[in-house]
Order: structure tokens, then sequence, then C-alpha cells
């Protein structure tokens, strides 16, 4: 009999601390999703975005921004020079992926938006090209 009351008692301890980890692990995504929507990096390129005027009339008014899968590190990353993200963003009359290279030369430097676009599948694939640099010329579509 006493064995069982200590498997129970063990039982519970690690379904605790399942619960610990696994709402530790929620939590550090979520201050992480949130730094990242707090950088220069990001704020300048959802600035450019929904300020673009094509991008208004495919998406409309409000968009908005459900952030960056962070689980896929080759699509979405920075490291402090360079930030490359695919964020998937709504409007009420359509939906697509936004997708934008920024970089700097140095980490005392202001973040440069190299690339972006916006992948639109419906009512058929488009995709809008709002700035495209090449050889540090300034391209802005």
């Amino acid at each position: 009999m006493k064995t069982s009351g200590i498997n129970r008692v063990l039982y519970q301890i690690a379904i605790g601390g399942a619960f610990v980890v696994i709402g530790t692990g929620f939590w550090v995504k979520s201050r992480i999703r949130e730094n990242i929507k707090r950088s220069e990096f990001y704020r300048e390129a959802i600035t450019l975005l929904r300020r673009n005027r094509l991008v208004i009339e495919e998406l409309g008014e409000p968009i908005k921004d459900s952030g960056a899968d962070l689980s896929n590190t080759q699509k979405n990353f920075a490291d402090g020079l360079r930030a490359v993200f695919d964020i998937s963003v709504k409007g009420p009359k359509n939906s697509g992926v936004f997708h934008f290279e920024s970089s700097r030369n140095s980490y005392d430097e202001k973040w440069i938006i190299q690339n972006a676009s916006l992948k639109i599948q419906e009512p058929e694939p488009k995709i809008l090209i709002l700035v495209k640099r090449k050889n540090g010329s300034d391209v802005d579509i």
C-alpha cells in the first residue's frame, strides 16, 4: 500500500512539473515574440507595409500582423546585423505573407530595409514588391 501512495505523489509531482515547464515555454516564446515586435527593424517594416497604397487596396484597413513562426529559423531570424522575417498579415479584404529583410553594418547604425514584399494567394496569386535594393542603391517601389 505504501508504494501506491508514493507513486501517486510522484505522479502528481511529475504532472505539476510538466505544467511548469510547458507554461514557462509559452511564456518565453511570447516574450521573444513581443521583443521582436518592439524592435526597430520590425516596426519600420510593418509601418512600410501599412502605409503602402497597393497593400491597402489589396488587404484593406486595418492591417493586422500575427507575428512570425519562431520555430522556422531559416525564414525568421535576427542576429543584430541582419533580420529576415515572414509575417502573416490580414486585413478586412484579404490576407497574405509579408516578407522583409533588413540589415545594418554595425550595431550603432540604423536598420535599412533591403527587400520587402507581400505575397497574396487569393483570388489569384500575386506578389507585391515594396522595396528592392541591390548593391546599396535605393530603389523603393
